[in-house]
């Protein structure tokens, strides 16, 4: 029988390498569907990370106008007015640090400027497309204004100057 290599045991080690082989590819589907729900969830732990630094900076420059009377109140100039604000003699902080971008980690957050170049918002610098497609609100602040966003730079968190 050895001549034919046709032994049961010959059979049995085939048999053998089929299920590892089997047994492999399972895993490794296994394995890239966790890999795809472990992206969806830190994308959206970015994105809340995103909503609550956007919201934050958007309170902190419209703390930072309420503060003088309504003649005199302009808007801050660059973020380090909110670290420190420069019109008081005691130390005034409307926001805790310069946070960065959280799509972006080590960057900044981008400027978004009205035309006479005071600091209106930030946004973030991402091109990636958002998971969030439904309108979202904190009750005073609303993303995405005009439509769904295609891009997280789209999502523009403005200060409330009206309110």
């Amino acid at each position: 029988m050895r001549n034919g290599d046709h032994s049961p045991r010959r059979r049995e080690a085939g048999f053998t390498y089929l299920w590892l082989l089997a047994a492999v590819a399972a895993l490794e589907v296994g394995l890239s569907l966790i890999a795809t729900v472990w992206a969806v969830q830190v994308q959206r732990a970015h994105e809340a990370e995103l909503l609550r630094v956007g919201t934050a900076y958007a309170r902190a420059i419209e703390h930072y106008y309420a503060m003088l009377p309504p003649g005199q109140r302009r808007l801050p100039r660059r973020v380090d007015d909110l670290l420190v604000d420069p019109r008081f003699t005691r130390t005034v902080r409307h926001l805790r640090a310069a946070y960065p971008d959280p799509l972006l980690p080590g960057r900044p957050m981008t400027l978004v400027r009205g035309p006479d170049g005071a600091l209106l918002g930030v946004a973030s610098g991402s091109d990636a497309a958002p998971l969030r497609q439904a309108p979202w609100t904190d009750g005073r602040h609303s993303l995405p204004a005009a439509g769904p966003a295609t891009r997280y730079r789209d999502w523009q968190f403005l200060a409330d100057l009206d309110s």
